[in-house]
């Protein structure tokens, strides 16, 4: 599945209106195993839901907190639905975790995934409902721009249907810089990686890491690969790579595995950045033991609350190379982390009550109420900020008009191959990079597993 994932300005300022509480009938029933061609109505028997997300309580982020919150709402609202949450916050704990219940026979009834070639063949083997159905009911008012659904469309690989809903737009390796903190050790937020690595000597002299970087999570190390690479070449390394004319070993893919262990063998990420979680990586900031990280659009309100002043802090671009301007608004951009559900078809009240429940937590309304909340962000739907009282802080408003100019997104490179273990191999090789392992035998061990599954 080879498709680019592009989200313009436009659909951060398009106006949007505000939708209803999604309790209601959410499911066409031929879904949930009911030929009888009526719709769907909100189960009367009891049922219990087993939910398996990244959304807990004291997230790290804003917008998990905010759909945690969120579906203990519909719990409490709901008294013949009872829901058993199962849910971890570290990526790799939830993919571990995720394995093991599939492996059991033992499936939560919705999980949150990030689609692509990871979902890909629990869709081969019937494992994802297809949620077209509900997408379509009149009573959905959540995503429906196929751009953001792109990641849960296998029509590319003869599969009908679409498996995911996207909870959020994933910007990753969004740029934070700690402003004050440079500028009290007589230094400038840098644009570029020569200006970062100028200033990183001093930095580092004074015990402060220039760039916290969460190599514990894997998923980060793969956002950042995905960046640079962006940024030495455009998406040119991309469409070799998925066409088979380019190799992670050849001088181009090789460069970025290089470039990026240079950064890391310069102390440019710190002494110990294979220790450090994302949540670690954002408190390194947030404390003033590092001056910049690489995080998402979600971390903003917390960098700027933890902020003396709005001036203090500032979210950018990911920095670009001198000679390469032309390349620095390509940006690491996807359709986030999505619901997906697993209920059996059989089973005609839980799969019912799945819907339902997905659909509130996806509602026109749960993404008003999300940025009354939170503030101005890119969400899947169009959100009207100004008719809903929503100002953005200075930072973020400042990060809109620099995001407004982006030339192109992508995903991780590693998603657009059609193999299930893609992602995972590409992860899992580049964070042996951070535990002694040279950017050589990285790139030379991916494409051995990548030929072995082609």
């Amino acid at each position: 599945m080879k498709k680019v994932l592009t989200i313009c300005l436009a659909l951060l300022l398009a106006a949007g209106t505000m939708g209803g509480c999604s309790q209601s009938p959410a499911a066409d029933p031929s879904s949930a195993g009911d030929s009888s061609g009526a719709e769907s109505q909100e189960p009367q028997e009891h049922v219990t839901l087993t939910y398996m997300s990244r959304y807990i309580d004291g997230a790290p982020d804003a917008m998990g907190q905010f759909y945690y919150e969120r579906l203990h709402q519909y719990d409490e609202e709901n008294d013949n639905i009872t829901i058993e949450d199962l849910s971890v916050n570290e990526l790799d704990v939830y993919n571990s975790k995720l394995k093991s219940s599939i492996a059991a026979n033992d499936y939560p009834d919705i999980i949150t995934n990030y689609g692509y070639n990871t979902a890909y063949q629990w869709v081969k083997n019937d494992l994802l409902r297809d949620l077209t159905s509900l997408i379509e009911s009149d009573s959905y008012t959540g995503p429906t721009d196929e751009t953001y659904l792109a990641p849960w469309d296998y029509t590319a690989n003869g599969i009908e249907g679409v498996y995911g809903i996207p909870a959020n737009v994933n910007i990753g390796t969004v740029f934070y810089a700690n402003k004050k903190l440079l500028e009290d050790n007589g230094l400038q937020v840098p644009e570029t990686w020569e200006e970062i690595n100028e200033m990183a000597p001093a930095l580092i002299e004074k015990g402060i890491t220039p760039i916290a970087l969460s190599a514990a999570t894997k998923g980060r190390l793969a956002h950042f690969y995905t960046s640079l690479a962006m940024r030495m070449y455009g998406l040119d390394l991309r469409e070799k790579l998925i066409s088979g004319e380019a190799k992670w070993s050849d001088e181009e893919g090789l460069s970025v595995f290089q470039k990026f262990e240079e950064m890391n063998n310069a102390g440019i990420f710190g002494t110990d950045a294979i220790s450090l979680d994302a949540s670690g990586m954002e408190a390194m900031f947030l404390n003033g033991e590092a001056a910049m990280y690489p995080g998402m659009l979600v971390n903003s309100t917390a960098a700027v609350e933890a902020a003396e002043s709005e001036e203090d802090i500032v979210i950018t671009r990911f920095p670009y190379f001198e000679d390469k301007p032309e390349n620095k608004d390509y940006w690491f951009v996807a359709g986030g982390d999505g619901f997906s559900i697993m209920t059996p078809e059989s089973e005609n009240a839980r799969l019912n009550a799945a819907y339902d429940l997905v659909s509130y937590m996806l509602s026109q309304e749960s993404f008003d109420e999300q940025a009354k909340k939170n503030g101005v962000s890119v969400f899947p739907v169009d959100v009207d900020f100004e008719a809903l009282g929503v100002t953005a802080s200075k930072p973020v408003a400042d990060f809109m008009e620099i995001y407004g100019q982006m030339t192109a997104g992508s995903d991780e490179f590693d998603v657009y191959f059609d193999f299930p273990s893609a992602q995972e191999i590409f992860r899992t090789e580049i964070q042996t990079m951070f535990a002694g392992v040279s950017a050589v035998d990285v790139a030379a061990s991916i494409d051995a597993q990548y030929d072995a599954e082609s």
